[in-house]
């Protein structure tokens, strides 16, 4: 009965590491990109917005 809690407890455990582990890999590799180069475009943008401005 107890050897069947530590596995229990050790199965859990590994699942929970495994899932945020997923989830971490999946953003630095998926999310935190996309989120770079939507940041350097906006910055371009405001760049450029602010310099044909000044011309109206």
């Amino acid at each position: 009965m107890i050897l069947l809690k530590k596995a229990a407890s050790k199965t859990a455990e590994i699942s929970v590491l495994t899932v945020f582990s997923g989830i971490f890999a999946g953003y630095a590799l998926v999310v935190y990109p996309i989120e770079r180069i939507a940041l350097k475009q906006s910055k371009r943008t405001q760049k450029t917005k602010i310099k044909y401005a000044s011309q109206f």
